[in-house]
């Protein structure tokens, strides 16, 4: 994705036309609702994850070949092409990052007290693939161009083949053979809907994305607002319908403008002739290292200080903070930096470089641990699905009014459009977008989030299915088996069960140990 900017600009797309392709590259990330249904309910072969996982594989992998393959001249001439093949290709990574999502969500529901460092190590992953990753595109842009990025995209789609096609996800064939069954429960039934509901509401985003008319975007979010809302309120619980909700709001009261905001930083000194004018290099790679050292930061805080918070109160500083942190934007974008001696470049790394990614990252750990603390049993693949498809479609929302409100803007960012480049109004839009449409994120929280810790106890209802062992004074202790002792909360049906328990200081400890027959045993509860 990190070569979608310099790819506009060698095709000579403005930045209304990279928002538009950058909208049209994460649709699927709206999509994954119906993935994550299908795949919890209707297995194939008996898995619930591997198929789908190497399916879309192929088909990014396909995509990512028609990229490097497509002659210049036909991916310049409309945004449907590049936008189009991108979407291909977000479609296996998006699917593959929900399908493990699910995995972890089901460790964190049988073992609270990992799951903080649990989001925190994927978060760590995820950190280190987008810092190798933006690491060679600012060099290899400047000097060589998009062509080699491209001709790398191809091995790095499918890389994930094996992997999929050797089940490292460890899932057991027909495992969870009631999956099937969720027509007879209507939590089951209410989630499927509003799975489908959503991904209904991503198919018509990515139509109206290549629309012009501005006043699509404004009538669409209204209707998604009220529909989804109503949705949620009937068909899911209240916990789980209030933070998606909010999810939700967040993501589109944060309006997306960076297609202007990028495009001012890299702009040629013939279009912004006192602009920062920042290379590839700077804006993609270096700012990559700085960006990486708040993303592992906000690990360090969340798993310091934060995990004893509760979601309400950290959306509440997050969001207080995001705000001030907008204003870095609005002071370079005035050049009022230069005015009191601060250069484009490390008042860029002190603002959106560092805070950003910090905040970013606070974010995503605290929102999925929110999630894996809301999901009813045996459907942690559908619900995050959800949650992920509601909060990127208000992602794509954002972008699309972002778009509207760039052009009522009358931002200009090519210098052969028609009264050359004109970047007069930028200051003020990022006030109002990134400023004040976003205070109104606080008081949501404060009415839509859970109160509890996130290293609490699971709320009732949400714990995975516990067997009632009747305490004894059996004193014998018990080894932990060598398998990894997450693996026992699957959710599948459990042939043999043994409880271990001891006595200390008249405090009772139980482990609750399982295993299919002829299979080794695993904790499923402590």
């Amino acid at each position: 994705m990190e070569a979608l900017l310099p790819l506009s600009k060698e095709l000579n797309f403005d930045g209304v036309a990279y928002q538009r392709i950058y909208s049209l590259a994460v649709t699927p990330y709206a999509l994954v609702g119906f993935v994550g249904s299908v795949s919890d309910y209707f297995p194939i072969m008996g898995y619930h994850k591997k198929y789908y996982i190497l399916i879309t594989n192929v088909i990014g992998g396909a995509c990512s070949i028609c990229l490097v393959i497509m002659p210049k001249s036909m991916a310049g001439s409309n945004i449907i092409y590049v936008g189009m093949l991108y979407c291909g290709i977000h479609l296996h990574i998006a699917t593959a990052d929900l399908l493990c999502e699910g995995t972890y969500c089901k460790v964190i529901q049988a073992h609270p007290s990992v799951g903080a460092k649990l989001i925190g190590f994927v978060s760590m992953c995820k950190s280190l693939g987008h810092v190798m990753g933006r690491t060679v595109v600012g060099p290899i842009s400047d000097y060589l161009g998009t062509r080699p990025l491209l001709y790398m995209g191809v091995p790095l789609v499918l890389q994930s083949l094996l992997p999929a096609a050797c089940n490292f996800l460890g899932e057991v064939a027909g495992q969870d053979k009631g999956s099937n069954t969720f027509m007879k429960e209507k939590t089951d039934k209410g989630v499927f809907y509003v799975a489908l509901l959503t991904s209904l509401f991503a198919c018509a985003a990515l139509v109206l994305t290549l629309q012009t008319w501005v006043g699509y975007p404004i009538i669409f979010t209204a209707f998604v607002v009220v529909v989804l809302g109503s949705a949620f309120w009937f068909l899911l619980s209240r916990r789980l319908a209030l933070c998606t909700m909010f999810f939700f709001a967040d993501r589109v009261l944060h309006l997306t403008i960076s297609g202007a905001v990028n495009f001012y930083y890299i702009a040629p000194p013939d279009c912004v002739p006192d602009g920062p004018q920042f290379d590839y290099t700077y804006f993609c790679t270096y700012t990559a290292f700085v960006a990486a050292v708040g993303c592992w930061f906000g690990i360090y805080a969340f798993q310091k200080w934060c995990k004893g918070w509760s979601a309400r109160a950290i959306f509440w500083l997050l969001n207080c903070v995001r705000i001030l942190a907008a204003l870095f934007d609005y002071v370079m974008t005035r050049r009022l930096n230069i005015a009191i001696g601060i250069p484009d470049k490390v008042m860029y790394m002190l603002g959106d470089a560092i805070v950003f990614h910090l905040l970013l990252t606070l974010s995503c750990m605290t929102s999925s641990l929110t999630i894996a603390r809301s999901c009813p049993p045996k459907l942690e693949s559908t619900v995050y699905a959800i949650v992920s498809s509601v909060s990127n479609l208000g992602s794509t929302c954002s972008k699309m009014l972002g778009v509207v409100a760039i052009e009522l803007a009358d931002i200009r960012m090519k210098q052969d459009m028609p009264g050359g480049c004109d970047f007069k109004a930028l200051p003020n839009l990022i006030l109002v977008s990134q400023c004040v449409l976003p205070m109104i994120s606080i008081p949501l929280a404060y009415f839509m989030l859970p109160t509890e810790p996130l290293n609490a106890a699971m709320p009732p209802g949400h714990r995975r299915s516990r067997r009632s062992i009747a305490p004894t004074q059996d004193t014998a202790p018990f080894e932990e088996p060598e398998d990894d002792a997450h693996e026992g909360a699957t959710g599948g049906a459990l042939s043999e069960t043994l409880a271990i328990h001891s006595t200390v200081e008249n405090k009772v400890d139980v482990a609750v140990v399982a295993g299919d027959t002829g299979s080794r045993p695993r904790i499923v509860e402590v």
